[in-house]
C-alpha cells in the first residue's frame, strides 16, 4: 500500500502529528500481539541486545546520536524517562531535528540484519503535569549502547 500525506505547519505542529501516528502505530502493535487467549512471555517487544549491538556498529555514529543514546542510558540508570525537552538541549537538537535523530537510528535498527520488523529500541511515556513526550531505552539496552560508547572511543 501507499500512501502519500501532506502536512502543512509549523514544524512543532509536525512533529506533534508524526509522534502521534508514532503512538498509533505502538498501540496497534501492542494490540495486535495482545490475545485474548494467551498472554505475552515478554511484557514488552523490544531489539534484543545482539540487534542493538549490530546496528550500532554497522557504521559510525553521528555524535548527535551518541550524545542522545548516552542521555537516555545515563536517566535509564536511574529508571526515569527524559523528556524530549531535556534531549533537545543535551544534543543541542531542534525537536524536530530530534524527531529526525531518534527516526533515522530506527531506520539504522530496522535496517538491520535479523530485526524482527515489530520490535522498537525506545520506551514512549509522557510526562502527565507537562503532556510532553519522554523516551526511555529499556534496561537490557542500556548495558549494551554504554559498553559501544565506552570502547568505540
Amino acid at each position: 500500500m501507499e500512501l502519500t500525506l501532506v502536512c502543512k505547519g509549523t514544524p512543532e505542529e509536525i512533529a506533534a502529528i508524526l509522534e502521534a501516528v508514532q503512538a498509533a502505530k505502538i498501540a496497534q502493535t501492542t494490540n495486535q500481539k495482545s490475545s485474548p487467549r494467551a498472554a505475552p512471555s515478554e511484557p514488552a517487544g523490544f531489539v534484543s541486545a545482539e540487534i542493538m549491538q549490530r546496528a550500532l556498529a554497522r557504521r559510525p555514529l553521528t555524535e548527535n546520536t551518541r550524545v542522545m543514546l548516552k542521555t537516555l542510558c545515563d536517566a535509564g540508570d536511574a529508571g526515569n524517562y527524559v523528556s524530549r525537552s531535556t534531549l533537545c538541549e543535551a544534543t543541542g537538537l531542534t525537536l524536530t531535528q530530534l524527531n529526525g535523530v531518534l527516526g533515522k537510528f530506527g531506520a539504522r535498527i530496522m535496517g538491520t540484519n535479523g530485526y524482527d520488523g515489530r520490535s522498537s529500541y525506545l520506551e514512549h511515556g509522557r510526562n502527565e503535569l507537562t503532556d510532553e513526550g519522554t523516551y526511555r531505552l529499556p534496561e537490557t539496552l542500556c548495558g549494551v549502547v554504554q559498553h559501544f560508547l565506552e570502547n568505540a572511543e
